[in-house]
């Protein structure tokens, strides 16, 4: 999580994420810790090379050795001072301010998908390629990793998502590729250290379109409430309460009122968008219904042959066996076997012919071979 080339704004990131999700126990001398935890990592990162993580603060915060190995050679004065600082409290001083860092990561590191998500190494995948037409999918379920872990961790990804996209400042605007930006349950991982408003405002300048998906209105806090409502400007509306289609019908008014939008169908909903940069009547639509579930890939699998491997055909006889004797006429033909035609039924006796006499002639006449039975010969018959 402590990934990106430009180190004040990953830091800003961390510090904030963490300061918007524990805002009501996040002070100023907690938040000056994290940020100097953070910074001085990165900056050991950037002289030696070496990975760093969210899973290496508690280590430099706890092992005095582990910081006489990192902080002196920093070329930063204003770390040395704060280390300086923090070597020069007594334990239960530092035990003190270390206190509400600790439990935080404490929280978030004890769940084993968080840590091995940290710590096991750099990110397999670079969110710049992703926005310049990949597909990232990032399942986040509250029940199974915990509400605060689900929210950092869904906030770590949105935020790296916008410095990936905010580093299109550099590119030329042509060669800006469109890009999609989806978050169900947007309230839980829109604790981000920038305002909603200044995103939504500056994202379609970086080509960047964002969908934000909800439940209703009381899930928002008041100001990502109002940030949506001033800079979402397309909005769909499905079955709202009525306590939600009173504040919201003031998008959908006069073409749709509050009762409308309580009174909504099945897979029907109201719409308010902007064309053009001119805003439209709302309106009404019908969606699709939710596709069937694709049945599990092994059970579509046939099953795999199990049969015993044919025996191997016994070898045939050479035509010099056959044939008895050198038969260097006789080309090699690589021909299937022919089977065998029924065998007919005695024709009468023939009249009187004359004599025939055949021979197999040696070396063998540039004529059609003839094959019987799956074998090759070539022949040539006189008459006498």
């Amino acid at each position: 999580m402590l990934d990106g080339s430009d180190t004040d704004v990953v830091v800003d990131n961390i510090t904030g994420i963490f300061r918007r999700i524990f805002s009501a126990f996040w002070g100023p001398r907690t938040d000056d810790l994290m940020r100097a935890a953070c910074l001085t990592l990165l900056k050991h990162r950037d002289h030696t090379g070496q990975l760093v993580t969210l899973a290496d603060i508690p280590r430099l915060l706890g092992e005095s050795a582990y910081r006489l190995r990192i902080i002196p050679v920093l070329k930063y004065p204003v770390l040395h001072g704060f280390w300086a600082w923090y070597e020069s409290m007594s334990e239960p001083s530092r035990a003190a301010v270390v206190g509400p860092v600790m439990n935080k990561l404490r929280a978030f590191l004890l769940r084993d998908f968080a840590r091995r998500a940290i710590a096991a190494g750099r990110s397999t995948f670079d969110l710049t390629e992703v926005l310049d037409g990949g597909i990232l999918l990032a399942r986040l379920p509250k029940g199974a990793l915990g509400e605060e872990t689900a929210r950092l961790m869904g906030s770590f990804i949105v935020a790296g998502t916008w410095q990936a996209a905010a580093a299109r400042a550099c590119m030329p605007e042509h060669q800006r590729i469109d890009a999609t930006l989806n978050v169900d349950e947007a309230h839980n991982f829109l604790t981000l250290p920038y305002p909603l408003e200044d995103m939504l405002a500056e994202a379609r300048g970086y080509r960047l379109s964002m969908l934000l998906a909800h439940q209703h209105l009381a899930q928002l806090p008041r100001d990502l409430r109002e940030g949506i409502s001033a800079n979402a400007r397309n909005k769909i509306f499905f079955n709202a309460s009525p306590e939600d289609a009173g504040t919201l019908e003031r998008h959908t008014l006069p073409t749709l009122a509050a009762h409308d939008l309580a009174h909504l169908g099945p897979y029907q909903a109201a719409a308010h968008l902007l064309t053009g940069g001119a805003e439209n009547a709302a309106f009404t639509l019908t969606t699709r219904p939710r596709s069937p579930a694709v049945p599990q890939t092994s059970a579509r699998q046939p099953p795999v042959a199990t049969a015993p491997a044919r025996p191997l055909a016994p070898e045939r006889p050479s035509l010099d066996h056959v044939l008895g004797g050198d038969v260097p006429c006789l080309p090699s033909l690589a021909l299937p076997p022919v089977p065998a035609p029924a065998t007919p039924p005695a024709p009468p006796p023939p009249d009187p012919a004359p004599t025939t006499t055949a021979r197999m002639s040696r070396p063998c006449p540039a004529s059609s071979p003839t094959v019987t039975s799956g074998w090759s010969a070539c022949s040539t018959s006189t008459v006498s």
